[in-house]
């Protein structure tokens, strides 16, 4: 893990080396281990190394081509070394070292624009071209990497988080009231936006381009909508799943210390500690040591104690244990004051006990299991309307009946609500939506101010710009990863928490070749009549144990959100809608979101939309007093008066001395 600043200034004016410093000083947690600049008029680069894998401690970055008209910063692990390397020695390129940043270097030289098809792994990286006088930017297909900017036409700024390119100049910490009230009517997909109103980020799977003065951005990677897997038997998908599921997590274990691996006690986190661990027994990878570190819930029914156990008997790997109880106040509502960039969340935020403990232990590399829902366990829903839409009737009934009785509800209300409504042709429901809106107010909550929407150009219709799959189930299953809450959303917040940690998270899930993998396959693959994630559980078959492998519900964790918004800090929540910056904002009606929370707090509401409503709601309402609350800072420092050259910064622990090496 990394963290990345730079400026170009399209002006001409030189950049100054104390502005470039301190947006490297703001993203000190991110890289400890060694920091370096350059500048050269202006443009200047800076970047910061954590060291996770054997050949970071070898980078020196910004990084320069021979002939000097190339400077490179990346936050990238990339995981076909071997096959790349090979392909460009093919072309001639010779290598001065093993590093990534090196590989992407020379993929640069090799491919030019084309070069982010051609690297498997986690990345963001700026590169400056002198010779073509033009920034090249690019950032991995599922966004694993962070990368923000901000361009007003007379300069560019980009970092790994948002408050970098804010401390580093004189722009507005203006909340972003479009994206705001998107998030409160339920919509996730800008993922080229952020919470503040200068500052944008790149779309996962994308490329810019910085030249002559235009910003232009396209696509270089998309998964193939109408590519098929078919094989004959089910026991040969589980296979083919398991070899890549093996090589995800093969690839994320890279690591030059132990690997840590948060584990819930479900599905998907428990494959990849299994598949982690038998990696290492069978020494398919260096045995540096693997840990779990798991969170209880003693007064919880999302207690997965039993489970996480079973994992770590089977395994024989040291575990490490944080009981929700007893650490509460890091779910406070204060606790989100230290995370300014961050939205509250106390799913997320109980983690901060479990972060101290890896770092205090060495750990620098987590591996996690998200992803694995958004992949493997599509809605039933969009399965239901693929086998009417398909003629398939009698496995419709089978399966509505094993839902049922899974969900305890009504099989008629499985087949209307999930099987025929999803069917209902576009045109007609335009046509009914005018009848509707009054009862349904066009899919927007009554709470959320309209009229600041109607300003906006915002309305429940979603114009979505996607592939068309062959079934619902596929298209389902690509809407979320596009345009869901987990990957433009929960993703990026993952990331930067762990990164304050000074811990780089990594997710097997979301490896590029287990995406196209899983979006080719028959749908049947994924919700079999028996249960959901029916080929992760094939694969899994004598390498998990067989409680968790045939587990058909998963742990719920609204208990322990409701136990916090409605019952220990529902005082606080009261306060927050009272003195509500949203509604100052234009965003919602407090007055009509107040009542819903009585209601809320009284149990009069049980649907899940409520609470939901609420952690939202209540994460935006602290957002808005913490990390959009500072002031501008000033860009007026040395204007004019910039250094040349390189500097190497020794930044172990944050505290840097500047070595003028060039």
């Amino acid at each position: 893990m990394s963290s990345i600043v730079g400026i170009y200034r399209l002006d001409g004016r030189p950049v100054d080396f104390p502005i470039v410093e301190r947006m490297l000083d703001s993203t000190a947690p991110r890289g400890p281990d060694r920091a370096g600049v350059w500048i050269e008029g202006p443009v200047g680069l800076g970047q910061r190394t954590l060291w996770t894998t054997p050949e970071s401690l070898k980078e020196r970055q910004p990084l320069q081509s021979e002939d000097g008209h190339l400077w490179l910063t990346a936050d990238a692990r990339v995981d076909n070394r071997r096959e790349l390397k090979a392909e460009l020695e093919s072309k001639g390129t010779r290598f001065t070292s093993d590093t990534d940043a090196e590989l992407i270097l020379r993929a640069y030289q090799a491919w030019g624009e084309d070069c982010p098809k051609k690297i498997l792994g986690d990345f963001a990286f700026v590169l400056w071209d002198s010779q073509r006088q033009r920034l090249f930017c690019a950032r991995d297909p599922i966004g694993s990497r962070p990368l923000y900017y901000f361009f007003d036409g007379k300069s560019f700024r980009w970092a790994s988080a948002p408050e970098s390119i804010l401390d580093g100049g004189r722009l507005s910490r203006e909340p972003n009231l479009k994206l705001i009230c998107l998030y409160l009517s339920n919509r996730f997909d800008e993922p080229g936006e952020t919470l503040y109103r200068s500052v944008y980020r790149l779309p996962p799977a994308h490329c810019m381009l910085l030249e002559h003065g235009q910003l232009r951005q396209f696509r270089y990677w998309d998964v193939e909508p109408d590519r098929a897997i078919r094989y004959r038997t089910d026991a040969q998908y589980g296979e083919q799943f398991l070899e890549l599921f093996q090589d995800a997590v093969r690839t994320r274990m890279r690591s030059r210390g132990p690997v840590g691996v948060l584990l819930s006690g479900g599905l998907d986190s428990s494959s990849v500690v299994c598949t982690a661990r038998g990696l290492q027994r069978r020494q398919e990878i260096p045995n540096q040591g693997l840990e779990t570190f798991s969170v209880t819930f003693d007064e919880y029914p999302c207690d997965e104690r039993r489970y996480i156990e079973e994992v770590v008997s089977r395994c024989g790997s040291p575990a490490n244990y944080v009981n929700y109880q007893r650490e509460r106040p890091w779910v406070d509502f204060e606790q989100a004051r230290q995370y300014p960039p961050l939205l509250y969340s106390p799913t997320l935020f109980i983690n901060a006990p479990l972060l101290e403990t890896a770092r205090q232990k060495g750990i620098r590399v987590l591996l996690d299991g998200m992803g694995g829902d958004d992949l493997l366990a599509p809605a039933w829903s969009d399965h239901f309307a693929d086998l009417l839409r398909q003629g398939r009737f009698g496995s419709l009934v089978t399966q509505i009946r094993e839902n049922a009785a899974l969900f305890s509800c009504s099989p008629l209300s499985l087949l209307v609500n999930q099987g025929l409504r999803p069917l209902i042709p576009g045109p007609v429901k335009s046509a009914c939506r005018p009848l509707l809106e009054p009862f349904r107010n066009d899919g927007i909550p009554s709470w959320v101010d309209k009229a600041s929407l109607a300003k906006m150009g915002i309305n429940g219709r979603r114009d979505r710009n996607e592939p068309r799959f062959r079934s619902r189930v596929q298209q389902g299953i690509y809407r979320s990863l596009a345009n869901g809450w987990n990957t433009n959303v929960a993703l990026p917040m993952g990331e930067a928490f762990t990164a304050r940690f000074g811990i780089e998270i990594r997710h097997p899930f979301l490896d590029r070749r287990l995406v196209e993998f899983l979006m080719a396959l028959p749908p049947e693959q994924l919700c079999s009549r028996q249960w959901p994630k029916a080929v992760l559980r094939r694969a899994m078959q004598g390498i998990l144990p067989e409680s968790i492998r045939v587990r058909r519900r998963k742990a719920n964790f609204s208990c322990l959100v409701d136990g916090e918004l409605r019952h220990r800090q529902a005082g606080k929540v009261e306060d927050l809608l009272h003195n509500s910056r949203l509604a100052a904002l234009g965003a919602i009606h407090a007055d009509r979101l107040q009542r819903l929370f009585q209601r809320y707090r009284a149990g009069e509401t049980q649907d899940s939309s409520a609470r939901r409503t609420f952690q939202l709601v209540v994460a935006l309402e602290l957002w808005c007093r913490s990390a959009a609350g500072g002031g501008a800072a000033s860009d007026s420092r040395g204007q004019g008066g910039g250094r040349g050259g390189f500097f190497e910064l020794t930044a172990k622990d944050g505290n840097g001395t500047k070595q003028d090496v060039l």
